[in-house]
Parts: C-alpha cells; structure tokens; sequence
C-alpha cells in the first residue's frame, strides 16, 4: 500500500513538473518577439517533444528497464547506424533503388533506436552528476534529491534562427 502510494505521489510530481515546464516555456514565449516560420520557437518545440518523452516514459516503466549490456549494444548501433547514413548521404547522388532502399532502412532502424538512446545518454548524464552530487531537493520533499533542470535529450534538426 505505502509502496503503491509513493507511486502515485512519485506520478503526480512528475505531471506538475511536466506542466511546470510547459507553463515555464509559454510565459518565456510571451517575453520573446513573434517569430518568423523559420524561427526557433521553444513552445512549438517544447509541445511538439514532451508528450513524446512522457510517452516513451511511461511504457518503459510498464515494460522494465534495459540491461546495461542492452543499452551499450542499442547505443553503439545507433552510432554505427548513423555514420553509416552519413557516409551514404555524402557520396555523389545516385537513383539506384537499392541504394535508394537501403538508405532508407538504415534510417527506419536508427529511427527506432533513437528513444531508447536518448533515454541511456540521459540517464548516463544524470548519473554522472549525481556523483557528482549537483542535485538539489524538492520542495515538500526534503528527502527526495534529483538533478535539476533534469538532464533531456533530444536528436533533432537544429534550428535554422535563433
């Protein structure tokens, strides 16, 4: 019960600081001029990434974790997988279609690592500074210590203005 119960109280932090963010970014939107199409927009970004995150989140937690040797061979797949693509992207154009075709899935595979990876290199990081110990408390849990702002990962194209 007690257990189930720190589960819930751990869920519900986790939502308010989901909506923390969010509300964080809408008022720094207020603050900042319109921007352009091409403009980086952080609310756009923000609303277009987090629900992904928590997604992704959630069915880990309903699913288990990855073992450590699990998460060193998706990692270094999806390395090897991207400097592959990179190699194929940088020589001259061709249309042949199986090249055409195993570019793409070579993109498709590295598309579904990519959650999984960003999710290891996040946790990696956090690690790295709670050993460090750079984690501060929570408000009305004293006892409860996180690394803040959280560590977040995100592979995406950069933003052409900022």
């Amino acid at each position: 019960m007690r257990q189930t119960l720190a589960r819930y109280h751990a869920w519900l932090l986790l939502l308010v600081m989901a909506l923390v963010s969010l509300a964080g970014a809408w008022v720094i939107s207020l603050a900042i001029p319109i921007p352009e199409r091409n403009d980086f927009n952080i609310v756009r970004w923000e609303l277009r990434h987090v629900p992904g995150k928590w997604l992704y989140l959630t069915g880990r937690w309903f699913t288990g974790g990855l073992s450590h040797v699990e998460e060193d061979d998706r990692l270094s797949r999806f390395l090897m997988l991207s400097a592959q693509i990179s190699e194929m992207e940088r020589a001259p154009p061709d249309d042949d279609p199986a090249r055409i075709e195993t570019l793409g899935g070579l993109r498709r595979e590295r598309d579904g690592l990519e959650n999984d990876v960003e999710a290891i290199i996040e946790g990696r990081l956090t690690a790295v500074l709670e050993e460090a110990d750079l984690v501060s408390s929570v408000p009305l849990f004293p006892r409860a210590r996180w690394v803040f702002p959280p560590v977040d990962v995100e592979f995406d194209q950069p933003p052409r203005v900022l």
